[in-house]
């Protein structure tokens, strides 16, 4: 639990915990995220010190680096409460119940059965374009199109649509029935992709935020959504981005 009054004892403590100098964490926290990114080690020495307390952004943003939850002050609860809907990550949740995925169907879109594909369908007008996945397919048709898809207990939670270019992937439709399933599908697409590049489609304004402070910059756009490309291991190696998770 990391807090404002206890702030330089997690910064001390993490930094010996990873065997890191004070330059050394400073570079790593300045590589991770935009609020860091001019910090230096005279910066987090005054941290580590308890000279200066940084503002609660970067306590936030710490706090979200180490895994850890931050315990706010009655006054910075008021003061994030007011903002929470632009509080600085949002954290996947579970829908009802927590599900396991059980099954992974591995095929190229052509052999999915027309009820797998009329609920991938109905998830992608929603989220990507109201033409669904065959105006998606109209417009990155020059590829062939590979599925994965994710059951529990026979029930579809989730699918990756993708295509292989060379030596880059391009996603071109991917959802996810919870956090659980959302885990287990990043390191699917890590084991699948490797540190490969990849198109990473978003449509939440907070992910695009999120992927802009970890310096992932857009590549173009399709209807609803924003593609992203970064080597995968970039964006969902990055301590910003398994906090979501």
């Amino acid at each position: 639990m990391v807090s404002k009054l206890e702030f330089s004892h997690a910064v001390a403590a993490i930094r010996k915990e990873r065997g890191l100098t004070q330059g050394q964490l400073a570079d790593d926290l300045a590589r991770s995220y935009s609020a860091f990114e001019s910090l230096n080690q005279p910066t987090l020495s005054q941290w580590e010190s308890g000279k200066v307390t940084p503002s609660l952004l970067k306590r936030l943003a710490f706090s979200h680096y180490i895994g850890e939850q931050y315990e706010y002050t009655s006054s910075e609860y008021k003061r994030i409460k007011a903002s929470q809907s632009k509080n600085i990550y949002l954290s996947f949740k579970d829908i009802v119940y927590e599900y396991q995925v059980t099954d992974v169907k591995s095929c190229s879109l052509s052999q999915i059965s027309d009820s797998e594909f009329e609920q991938i369908d109905a998830v992608h007008k929603q989220l990507i374009t109201p033409g669904g996945v065959e105006d998606t397919l109209n417009q990155f048709g020059e590829s062939p199109s590979k599925a994965r898809l994710y059951y529990c207990k026979g029930m579809l939670v989730g699918h990756l649509i993708y295509q292989e270019l060379r030596s880059e992937f391009r996603i071109l439709s991917l959802w996810h029935l919870g956090r659980s399933i959302l885990k287990f599908l990043v390191t699917d697409i890590i084991q699948v992709m490797g540190n490969a590049i990849i198109h990473f489609p978003v449509h939440e304004p907070v992910i695009k935020q999120l992927l802009f402070d970890i310096f992932i910059r857009d590549f173009y756009h399709h209807r609803r959504v924003t593609f992203f490309k970064a080597p995968a291991t970039h964006i969902f190696e990055n301590p910003m981005v398994k906090h979501c998770f």
